[in-house]
C-alpha cells in the first residue's frame, strides 16, 4: 500500500506543478487552474488519507471501497474532458474552414485582377 501511496503522491505533486506552470505561462485560465488544482488536491487527499475516504464513500454513495468511488468519479471526469476536447476541436475546425475559405476567395479575386 505504501508503494502505491508514494506513486499517488508523486502523480499528484507533479500534476499540481504542471498546472501551476501552465497557469504561469497563461495557457490556463483561472477557472481551469482552480479546477485542475482541486482535482490534484483531491487525489492527494484520497491517497494520503484512504481510511477517512472509505467511510465517506460508504456513507454517502454506498461504495464499500474507496477505489470504487475513485474509479466512478475518474470515468465521469474522463467523459467530461473528452466531450470538452471534442467540442473545442469542432469549434476550431469550423473557424479554420471559414478562414481558409475566406483566404481562398481573396486569393482567387487577386488572381483575377492581376490577369486583367
Amino acid at each position: 500500500m505504501i508503494g502505491l501511496q508514494i506513486l499517488g503522491v508523486m502523480v499528484g505533486v507533479i500534476g499540481l506543478y504542471m498546472t501551476y506552470l501552465y497557469r504561469r505561462r497563461s495557457d490556463f485560465t483561472k477557472l481551469e487552474f482552480y479546477s485542475w488544482s482541486i482535482i490534484w488536491l483531491g487525489l492527494l487527499m484520497v491517497v494520503l488519507f484512504p481510511a477517512s475516504f472509505a467511510l465517506f464513500a460508504q456513507a454517502s454513495f454506498g461504495f464499500y471501497r474507496t477505489l470504487d468511488l475513485v474509479l466512478v468519479v475518474s470515468v465521469a471526469i474522463i467523459f467530461f474532458v473528452g466531450f470538452m476536447n471534442y467540442a473545442g476541436f469542432s469549434r476550431i475546425k469550423k473557424q479554420l474552414e471559414e478562414f481558409i475559405r475566406k483566404e481562398a476567395l481573396q486569393h482567387m479575386e487577386k488572381e483575377k485582377t492581376q490577369q486583367k
